[in-house]
């Protein structure tokens, strides 16, 4: 009987007490760019898609499918970039939904032998819920009334908007981005607000070349500082790539701070470039409080990038950002 109280009380709290969600995170976050910053937006030779899928803390009946979607094309006689978002993002025991859609636009400013780019993003978001797999009071104990949220429930459009900056040249780069700055109602009841706290990131990363007998190394370290309301996320890693095999590795690190300090997770990856696609399955190995008895955290991303061969002779191959 205490567990079933237990329960009927989480339950109560999370259906009345106001929350603030976060989006959606990604460890492969160099694999969504346009995700973590409009302002990357572009940020390729010319046409790069991405696709990128994390299934997190499988071995939990709540679990979290998030997946992100994405389109760009550089106009490098416009010196711009223009893109296209979707994601997909399903969470939580009651199937918490956030489907959207969102155009982004970045701006490019030669300063010598750096670039920077401004851009911006407007998104258009579908949230629901399904109440059908909670389980109230009435349900479980004898002469209670009988009790149903769900008619209260809001599925709801949200319209949002957000910006960002980066700076780059052919070794390193790094910038910041602010999400969802008209900080949107996400309430599940229509007769509450919640609003959506901005998310503020700052990143940043370098591409190092270095030669090993006779292979050269491509060394990709990367690092990921986001806060948004309450939460603070800090992700750190680095990427090996070889010249003369189509091979990357990867291995990561990261903290949350929400009230104290303490460690999330530790990833690790390993990609496989066929021509202009590169492939790359991560796997999360959780050591906080959690215990890895949440069955960690898997994320699959594919990365299509590729130029017209009257692109390249016209302009020349340039170098990409996370490449």
């Amino acid at each position: 009987m205490m567990k079933k109280l237990i329960f009927l009380f989480c339950n109560w709290l999370i259906l009345h007490l106001p929350l603030w969600g976060q989006d959606a995170q990604f460890t492969q976050f160099f694999n969504t760019p346009v995700y973590i910053n409009p302002a990357l937006t572009g940020t390729t030779e010319q046409w790069r898609a991405n696709l990128l899928h994390r299934s997190q803390w499988l071995a939990i009946d709540a679990q979290f499918l998030s997946t992100n979607l994405s389109g760009e094309f550089n106009a490098v006689a416009l010196r711009s970039g223009f893109g296209v978002l979707f994601t997909h993002d399903l969470a939580g025991k009651d199937r918490f939904l956030n489907t959207s859609v969102s155009g982004l636009v970045s701006h490019l400013i030669p300063f010598g032998k750096w670039n920077v780019r401004l851009g911006g993003q407007f998104t258009l978001t579908y949230q629901s819920r399904d109440f059908s797999n909670l389980v109230f009071v009435s349900q479980l104990l004898q002469n209670e009334p009988p009790v149903w949220e769900g008619a209260n429930a809001a599925n709801r459009w949200v319209v949002d908007f957000s910006g960002g900056a980066v700076a780059y040249n052919k070794i390193f780069w790094g910038g910041f981005a602010v999400h969802h700055i008209t900080n949107p109602n996400i309430s599940d009841f229509y007769n509450y607000a919640v609003p959506l706290p901005m998310r503020v990131s700052v990143h940043g990363g370098a591409n190092f070349t270095v030669k090993s007998g006779y292979t050269k190394l491509k060394i990709m370290p990367a690092l990921l500082y986001k806060m948004q309301g309450a939460a603070k996320q800090f992700d750190i890693n680095t990427r090996v790539g070889f010249d003369n095999l189509p091979l990357i590795l990867g291995a990561y690190y990261r903290d949350l701070v929400i009230q104290n300090t303490y460690r999330d997770a530790l990833a690790f990856s390993v990609g496989w470039k066929f021509g202009d696609l590169t492939a790359t399955y991560s796997y999360d190995i959780t050591i906080s409080g959690l215990t890895p008895a949440s069955g960690g955290s898997h994320e699959i991303s594919l990365v299509f990038e590729t130029a017209t061969k009257k692109h390249r002779q016209f302009y020349g191959v340039e170098c990409p950002i996370f490449n």
